[in-house]
């Protein structure tokens, strides 16, 4: 179960680092 939250709290994280990524290119863009 433990790894089973750990593989999960990955994927948000990565979604959250992707959806960052993203607001800087709109910055940086602008």
């Amino acid at each position: 179960m433990e790894e089973l939250d750990k593989d999960r709290f990955r994927k948000d994280l990565g979604k959250v680092e992707e959806a960052y990524l993203e607001i800087l290119k709109r910055l940086g863009g602008m």
